[in-house]
């Protein structure tokens, strides 16, 4: 999201964790609250999945559901590229943790408020902003050179974590709860989803 994490993963969900990512992303609780609010018939779920499927069938799906004339977009977008090399990862931590306080430096000399940087709306920021994605520019440009250079290394696999585990579980037991509400059948999906067991 900032294009200058520096944190592990584990440190991250730690933090974040305290913010309440973990309840943002237990998405039983926001569809059920949009189910109460204005009724079951009136809130449409469409996993993503099925937007990787098939693009065409997903979006007229949506405008089907809202009664709009369906408008395709040209489907080459520019590609937010990223990383699951341990090795480029590993390169670009330390040098994020630089950067990422070298902003915070500067929005102190400058006095802003450091709280009102992140969400990107407050006017007076628009030259850290730059900043943030001149920078971001530069590291997409990189990482896709790294990318191509070291394409045998070690890849990311989040199954290996420790702790893992732990965040299916949480996660399979919100899926349940989904399930409730939609119409999805989420394991045909590969999403974790805790079935209460049939006495």
């Amino acid at each position: 999201m900032k294009g200058h994490e520096y944190r592990s993963f584990w440190k991250f969900l730690a933090e974040e964790g305290k913010k309440g990512i973990f309840d943002h992303l237990e998405y039983h609780r926001l569809i059920s609250y949009y189910v109460h609010l204005f009724g079951r018939k009136q809130v449409l779920v469409l996993p993503v999945e099925y937007l990787l499927i098939s693009r065409n069938e997903f979006l007229h799906t949506l405008t089907d559901f809202m009664e709009v004339p369906i408008e395709i977009i040209p489907k080459h977008q520019s590609e937010n590229v990223s990383t699951k090399l341990c090795v480029v990862l590993s390169i670009w931590r330390p040098i994020n943790y630089v950067f990422h306080h070298f902003i915070l430096a500067m929005l102190f000399l400058y006095g802003k408020d450091r709280s009102q940087f992140e969400p990107e709306v407050c006017k007076g920021y628009y030259p850290f902003i730059r900043l943030r994605y001149a920078y971001y520019a530069f590291k997409r440009r990189s990482t896709m050179i790294l990318n191509k250079i070291l394409p045998e290394t070690k890849l990311i696999n989040i199954k290996n974590y420790p702790g893992y585990r732990r965040l299916v579980d949480r996660f399979a037991n919100s899926n349940a709860r989904l399930e409730e509400i939609i119409e999805f059948d989420l394991t045909e999906m590969n999403y974790p989803v805790k079935h209460s067991k049939s006495v």
